[in-house]
């Protein structure tokens, strides 16, 4: 029996059936073009979690081979009740819809992103907002209030998710700190919050043995030149490092030019260019890899499930010790300092991924990392882990839904 069908079979001895409805972007061609953690997610926990659930799917999208708009939900509901509404939220004006939601039928809140980047507040004075905020206060039992639109923290979202669910524990840290009262509180569930890294899909594994001093190493990147990514570190790295290498550059469309004249700067030969940068795309890339290097360093966003793929197919994965992958175990991953060292710390990776006096230590490496990924990032342990929660969540939930839509 596969892993997949046993894990999910562990409450098959139940008479009823949960009817769930998902909220989230959904994988596309478009997706494709930008990539989205929540679609993504999607793509690899719907297929296991329809196994156990009936699951309709909304998104902001109007094609009826995506599901059904998200403006259908709350009538649906009233013909067929569901017992879960399960959002995902990203830092993308693709999950508008799931936040508008999210404030009608609060519920499950799997959260890939918690800050959210400057950008106009496409909800802020919305009657729906307004209305959503009023029906809130008598439950967290505090005035009527409306939440800062200025703040990189998302408040309101925070506030609504019923259950949150973090995909990495920056995040969680983040709702700790900043949300003092939730509709969390008012379902009592303990825990009242849950911690779910984002799935990767799993690598092929090499078919040849990794490089070695005689050998080019064979690198990926998958960023942007911008400033965070830390692009112009690693390419002076890789000039300084007098290795022989090929770098594979996974790069989004519109900034691919700015990309090309970095590594022109610093006189890069051995460079394939890769667009669009796409999780399918890096899946396929880190097949083929010796080094896969993350070194995202940002309060936005996160190295996953880019690194996820990374140490799944046994990379020597490396993170930046300015983001939210510093806190995976020293075993798993080599961790670059961000500014100061940043370079020399690189450039040791380096020769440490060619050297065989230091065979032993890249190969534990390799083998933690895969081991690591395997037991955390895996579609199957993923979706029996948020089928958990659906089950314990499922009794409060509708019963806190019946008080939410009767309320005033």
């Amino acid at each position: 029996m596969k892993r997949e069908q046993s894990v999910l079979s562990a409450h098959s001895g139940r008479r009823e059936e949960l009817r769930v409805a998902w909220f989230s972007p959904l994988p596309s061609a478009e997706a494709a073009e930008r990539p989205s953690v929540a679609a993504y997610a999607a793509q690899l926990l719907l297929p296991l979690m329809r196994q156990e659930f009936a699951i309709d799917c909304f998104s902001g999208k109007p094609a009826a081979e995506r599901g059904f708009h998200w403006s259908e939900a709350m009538a649906r509901h009233a013909e067929e009740p569901y017992d879960i509404f399960f959002y995902q939220i990203e830092d993308s004006p693709e999950c508008d819809f799931v936040r508008r939601q999210m404030l009608l039928a609060p519920g499950v809140v799997y959260f890939h992103d918690i800050l959210f980047r400057p950008r106009e507040d496409n909800l802020a004075g919305e009657k729906l907002v307004q209305d959503a905020e009023l029906r809130i206060s008598p439950f967290l039992n505090e005035g009527a209030s409306t939440v800062p639109d200025h703040t990189a923290f998302a408040a309101r979202e925070a506030r609504f998710a019923a259950v949150p669910i973090f995909s990495n524990e920056r995040n969680w840290g983040e709702y700790s700190r900043h949300c003092p009262s939730s509709l969390a509180a008012v379902l009592g569930l303990d825990p009242a919050a849950y911690l779910l890294p984002c799935p990767a899909g799993s690598s092929k594994s090499k078919e040849r043995a990794r490089a070695s001093a005689g050998e080019r190493l064979r690198v990926g990147f998958a960023g942007g030149p911008q400033l965070e990514y830390r692009a112009h570190k690693l390419c002076a790295a890789l000039r300084q490092s007098g290795i022989a290498f090929d770098l594979v550059w996974l790069i989004d469309e519109d900034v691919l030019a700015a990309g090309k004249r970095l590594a022109d700067e610093f006189e890069l030969g051995n460079v394939e260019f890769i667009s669009p940068r796409n999780f399918a795309q890096w899946e396929r890339c880190a097949a083929g890899l010796d080094v896969a290097v993350h070194l995202l360093g940002s309060v936005y966003g996160d190295a996953q499930p880019w690194l996820s793929i990374s140490m799944s197919s046994g990379c020597l994965c490396a993170v930046s010790d300015f983001s939210a992958a510093a806190l995976l175990p020293d075993a798993v991953v080599w961790k670059i300092p961000c500014g100061e060292g940043e370079i020399t710390s690189l450039v040791s990776m380096f020769q440490t991924a060619v050297s065989d006096a230091e065979s032993n230590r890249r190969r534990t490496l390799q083998s933690n990392a895969a081991a690591y990924a395997a037991q955390h990032f895996s579609a199957s342990v993923s979706a029996a882990e948020l089928a958990c929660v659906f089950w314990r969540s499922a009794a409060p939930l509708r019963k806190f839904l019946e008080q939410w839509l009767t309320s005033k």
